[in-house]
């Protein structure tokens, strides 16, 4: 797609980008929140200056936002239904950027055992209804790179080494 195509796909995600700051913001602390957040968003430097190169601030903040946006309703729904398709969103982020695994796979399971200490019970349903498909849809990569190199390789390794890169 070259160029425009680049172009067009950054574009996409940064209106996705937008949209969810505003979202968020106002469902989480009202509609002052949310219109400042996506005024903030609309003016980042970073969303302006880099818009032509792919996988960068842009991409990264709609994954990450995505992946909130999609555990917070899950949470607020409180539905195995809901869970699975916040682990497959979770999953979805994990095989663009290896960075966001390690949040995936523990950090979510994680909190969500926390927050729901209340009800112990359905908490350790939903983290595992999450972790079942989580793990699931994440499988067949790491299976892939034993394959391919004949070691376990959960990820990409040039995840960590971009996101190095990207906020040097």
């Amino acid at each position: 797609p070259g160029y425009p195509g680049v172009l067009a796909l950054n574009l996409a995600l940064g209106a996705a980008v937008l949209f969810l700051l505003w979202r968020l913001g106002e469902r989480w602390f009202g509609p002052p929140v949310g219109l400042t957040a996506l005024a903030l968003g609309a003016f980042y430097p970073p969303f302006l200056f880099h818009g032509a190169q792919p996988m960068r601030e842009t991409a990264l903040a709609a994954f990450s936002l995505g992946v909130v946006a999609a555990v917070s309703r899950a949470a607020e729904l409180g539905t195995a239904r809901a869970w699975a398709l916040a682990a497959l969103v979770t999953v979805a982020a994990a095989l663009t950027n290896t960075t966001f695994l390690p949040f995936g796979l523990v950090v979510v399971p994680a909190g969500m055992l926390w927050l729901g200490r209340r009800d112990p019970r359905a908490a350790l349903r939903a983290a595992a209804v999450y972790a079942t498909v989580f793990c699931a849809a994440y499988s067949p990569w790491p299976l892939r790179n034993h394959a391919r190199f004949g070691r376990m390789i959960l990820g990409s390794t040039a995840g960590a080494a971009s996101s190095f890169y990207i906020y040097l």
